[in-house]
């Protein structure tokens, strides 16, 4: 029984301890809400909780309308609105661009990496000819999924398994793509999916500045090869 009192005295202290410090944890007072300004907004009763403004949850605590919570919805919105930009920030960064890493097999790769590039060729000229649809079309999605091809090769990915620039070289070097940055969303458009956008994209298509920076990049490339990776750049024609 002397055991059972003590822990019963204990327990109301920590209840009373616990109520003492209520008004710090986070809580801050509301303003007590006119009935004045909606028909909701009426004052409470002791006890009693609802939701206030903006999805506030009040509460009666002392005589005063405190507020200690927002509604789930309320919190998600709230979290979306801050992390939405924030992630967006973080998918442009170019942080999101894998490691280096040493190509596995290098004569596979490079015998992959000049089919893109000889394949870029062949859609060119194709799309030089002006060809009726839809022979014409079927040039020009060639020339572009070859084109996003070699971006992603200069630009880099965060797949591991992805043929990258920087796999090869040892010196960093850059790959300017004014061009194709600007084309790139149009690219995705076009060859990802059927959307209700694509009709809007433009259909004159730089082709032949689109080819003339892959190309130009391409023997960048292929030249600061020769200087870190003499084997390597052996691999290429």
């Amino acid at each position: 029984m002397q055991r059972t009192g003590r822990k019963r005295l204990a327990y109301s202290s920590a209840v009373r301890g616990a109520r003492s410090c209520l008004p710090k944890l986070n809580v801050r007072n509301w303003a007590e809400p006119r009935p004045s300004s909606a028909g909701t907004d009426l004052p409470l009763a002791a006890g009693s909780t609802r939701l206030g403004p903006f999805g506030v949850r009040l509460f009666v605590w002392r005589g005063q309308t405190v507020c200690y919570s927002f509604s789930p919805m309320v919190r998600h919105n709230r979290t979306k609105a801050m992390l939405t930009p924030l992630l967006a920030r973080f998918r442009r960064s170019p942080h999101h661009v894998r490691k280096p890493r040493r190509p596995p097999n290098p004569s596979e790769a490079a015998r992959t990496l000049e089919y893109e590039f000889n394949m870029l060729g062949v859609a060119i000229e194709e799309c030089r000819k002006h060809q009726p649809p839809p022979y014409g079309d079927i040039a020009l999605e060639a020339f572009l999924l070859h084109a996003r091809n070699l971006v992603g090769f200069f630009r880099g990915s965060s797949d591991r398994g992805d043929i990258l620039a920087i796999d090869w070289l040892r010196t960093p070097t850059t790959f300017p793509l004014p061009i194709l940055d600007k084309t790139l969303p149009d690219i995705h458009k076009l060859l990802g999916h059927p959307s209700y956008s694509r009709g809007k994209r433009h259909r004159t298509w730089r082709y032949d500045a689109m080819y003339l920076e892959l190309a130009a990049n391409w023997r960048t490339f292929l030249k600061q090869l020769a200087t870190d990776e003499p084997n390597y750049r052996k691999l290429f024609k």
